[in-house]
């Protein structure tokens, strides 16, 4: 087969198509790449592909264009789950996808920062409401930094009311410290932890890399659904293939996580991610 030689550039990766081992990378079962499901959370609220699309680097995009990447995603990789939030921009895309698709055969999370219950119930209502959706499947309470979680966990009610209300099916707290994370491992309304992992400790909040992998085994333990995000470190560890291989094998075989969400700003990045995941869990792998 020959590969067209291009460049790829983007905020997470540089790669040289044709050129890179890690976009070569061969799924245990060639011509049958498509992800693994897992149950995130005890009780499982959700169903949901191994490898989530962080949708942050689609805004280079139309919305219809990024809509459309969304949808061949998860129709031909079977990434349904769509990661995104306000800040991103992304919203307008990946309404673009819901507008393509069965809205039960993809599931979508957002995120809020309000500080209170009404608010938390509004902004969950609204975010739904932004995506085009009458519901979101996760719902996060966003980035709770060093010493914040019980200030934070005041609009957790409204969160509840949401998740009963039909506007939710699950709610998740996002975070880059394995402090808040053990911490939050015990809060029985929290069914999804979002954290920061990666190879070299980067983007932490506060402590070390240890740490925050022993808070993310201790959440799971404790029933938690854990997705794991920065697995490049924004960009930091994707300074060539070798580079990013080394990276995404790291987070792949560390066993903190039932899914890992990366941005992906197209579906050759997408695949080539998704084939690696497979070939390490593979037993030959």
């Amino acid at each position: 087969m020959l590969h067209q030689m291009a460049f790829r550039w983007g905020g997470s990766r540089m790669v040289r198509d044709g050129q890179d081992a890690h976009a070569q990378a061969q799924s245990p079962e060639a011509g049958r790449l498509h992800a693994r499901r897992v149950r995130l959370g005890r009780p499982a609220r959700l169903d949901a592909p191994e490898l989530i699309f962080g949708t942050e680097f689609i805004v280079d995009r139309t919305p219809p264009e990024g809509g459309r990447l969304l949808v061949r995603a998860a129709e031909e990789l079977g990434l349904t789950f769509w990661d995104t939030a306000p800040p991103y921009g992304s919203h307008p895309h990946v309404r673009e996808g819901l507008r393509a698709v069965c809205r039960h055969e993809v599931q979508v999370a957002s995120k809020t920062q309000a500080a209170d219950p009404g608010a938390a119930r509004e902004a969950i209502a609204a975010l739904a409401a932004d995506l085009g959706t009458d519901y979101l499947d996760l719902a996060f309470v966003h980035i709770v930094k060093p010493g914040t979680l019980r200030d934070r966990l005041r609009a957790l009610p409204g969160f509840v009311a949401a998740r009963d209300a039909g506007l939710t099916r699950a709610i998740g707290l996002s975070t880059h410290s394995p402090s808040v994370v053990r911490a939050a491992s015990m809060v029985p309304e929290i069914d999804v932890i979002c954290a920061t992992y990666n190879s070299c400790g980067l983007w932490f909040d506060e402590g070390s890399q240890e740490e925050m992998r022993a808070a993310l085994v201790h959440a799971r333990e404790a029933g938690k659904g854990v997705y794991i995000i920065k697995l490049l470190a924004h960009g930091q560890l994707a300074t060539g293939p070798a580079e990013v291989e080394k990276a995404l094998r790291f987070a792949f075989t560390s066993g903190v996580a039932d899914a890992f969400n990366i941005g992906f700003h197209d579906l050759d990045e997408a695949r080539a991610d998704l084939a690696l995941l497979q070939t390490v869990r593979s037993p030959h792998g």
